[in-house]
Formats: structure tokens, sequence, C-alpha cells
């Protein structure tokens, strides 16, 4: 826009000058056709006038144009800012929704966790009561097996106690 405004005022002074040094040129009465009419008018000026009606309407116009472009410029980004604010929204419910989908797994991991740990625990006292069980028979075997020697029973010789 500074361009055309800077050439526009650059035509402007040239055609002033050039009319400031041709004024009597552009005040000579001539016989100028209308169509209907024929009348007697300063043929200079009226180029000179239609000249400057020409720039007029290409100043509104360019305004016009200029005024509309700002206008939907405008619209845009009151569009683009309510999109942004709309995927930052999104984006921020997305993160909540990673969140609790986070914490929902990190809850039942702790649960399989605790579970795993429980049963893991009892099946450590379940072996580890077999176990006991198991080195009391033993025990008993032994002291069994102990007093069957003292008492002079002894062993075979196959390696199994006699009785």
């Amino acid at each position: 826009m500074r361009t055309r405004l800077t050439l526009l005022l650059v035509a402007i002074v040239m055609t002033a000058f050039f009319a400031a040094l041709n004024w009597s040129e552009f005040v000579r009465p001539a016989q100028l056709s209308l169509g209907w009419r024929i009348g007697e008018a300063p043929l200079g000026l009226v180029m000179l006038a239609l000249l400057v009606l020409s720039w007029v309407g290409f100043l509104i116009g360019s305004t016009y144009l200029e005024t509309r472009y700002q206008l939907a410029a405008h619209r845009n980004s009151k569009a683009l800012e309510a999109q942004r604010v709309l995927a930052d929204k999104a984006e921020a419910s997305r993160f909540t929704e990673l969140r609790t989908y986070l914490e929902s797994q990190t809850a039942l991991a702790v649960q399989r966790e605790i579970a795993t740990t429980t049963r893991l625990e009892q099946a450590v006292h379940q072996d580890r009561r077999e176990m006991l069980a198991a080195m009391d028979r033993l025990s008993s075997m032994l002291a069994a097996h102990s007093g069957d020697i003292a008492r002079g029973e002894g062993v075979r010789q196959d390696g199994r106690p006699s009785h």
C-alpha cells in the first residue's frame, strides 16, 4: 500500500507541475461536443478534472479493498484464535485423560503387585510349613531310628532298618 501511495503522490506532483507550466493552454476555451450539445469549455481543465476524478476513484477503490482486506484478516485472526483456544482445550483434555489413564494403570499395577506378593508370601509360608512338617517327620524318623540303633536293632546290610 505504501508503494502505491508513493507512486500516486509522485504522479499527482508531476501532473500539477505540468499543469502549472502549461496553465495558459489548460484554461484556453475550445469547442467541445457532448453528443447532444456543443459547448465551449477549456479542454485542458476538463481533462484535468477527469484525471482528478479517476484518481479519487482509485483512492476510494483502493481504500475500500484495503478495508475489506483488513476486516477479513481480523475475522480470520479471531477465528484462528478461537481454533487455537479450542486446540489448547483439547490438548489439555488429552493430557487429563492420559493422566487419568496412567493413574488407573498404575493403580492396577500396584494391585497386581500386591496380589502377586500376597500369593508369593502364602506360597513361601506354605512351603515353609511343609518343609517344617517334613523336617519334623525326618526328625521323628531319625529319632526313632536312633532309638532303634540304641536298642540294638541295627540296620541290615542293604541299608534298611531291621524290624
